[in-house]
């Protein structure tokens, strides 16, 4: 088992407090206190914070230092739309190669999952599984390009949605009904009936009250 060297540990740990909401959107990453706190010298924690801006958890304002990115509504609906895009080509990619069965054991094991998850989880654990169900088009394509595309992204998708999400009340058992469904319009080879669930269940209506606008 390969070691992690410091800056791969410290990327490790910031980037989990972020999506773990410890460090919510637009939080000013102040380098010293948190060099002081991991016991670390600034070097490494700032090579580690180079590798969330590559991920664009982080963005480094000019003169003003490292911040978690903020979440905005035009941020929020070109995520959504551009997943939705992913996950409706990789299910007609999942057609054109013959990779229904291996799509519909993935959903199948994420569906149970996300039972367990919406009986005992957190609202944050309960989001992110049903977009790790929603994942499941993408990883049985198979295609190593695609999923690396998807999976840039998938972090920034699920802060986006929590952060929407937050304080809303929210049906979480209808939730496992869609996913049965979509699962059922897959065995049924229902192409179009599938795409139109992706889009209106993935795509939540955007609440103005949660994100303020720009």
């Amino acid at each position: 088992m390969a070691v992690l060297t410091i800056r791969q540990q410290l990327y490790r740990t910031l980037k989990q407090r972020i999506l773990d909401g410890v460090y919510p959107p637009g939080a000013h990453l102040n380098i010293d206190i948190i060099a002081k706190e991991q016991g670390v010298s600034n070097s490494p924690l700032r090579e580690a914070m180079t590798l969330l801006v590559k991920d664009r958890l982080v963005e480094n304002r000019p003169n003003a230092g490292m911040y978690v990115i903020e979440i905005t509504p035009q941020l929020y609906r070109e995520l959504v739309d551009t997943i939705n895009i992913w996950i409706e080509g990789a299910y007609r990619l999942c057609l054109k190669y013959g990779k229904t069965e291996c799509l519909l054991a993935l959903m199948e094991e994420r569906l149970r999952a996300l039972k367990k998850v919406i009986r005992r989880g957190t609202d944050r654990e309960r989001i992110f599984a049903i977009l790790d169900f929603l994942r499941c088009f993408v990883t049985a394509t198979e295609n190593k390009v695609f999923i690396s595309s998807f999976s840039s992204e998938f972090d920034r998708l699920c802060l986006a949605y929590y952060y929407n999400h937050l304080g809303r009340e929210i049906d979480w058992d209808i939730n496992v009904q869609r996913a049965a469904t979509i699962i059922d319009a897959v065995k049924s080879g229902l192409v179009g009936t599938v795409g139109d669930m992706i889009w209106t269940w993935s795509v939540p209506h955007f609440e103005a009250n949660q994100i303020p606008e720009e």
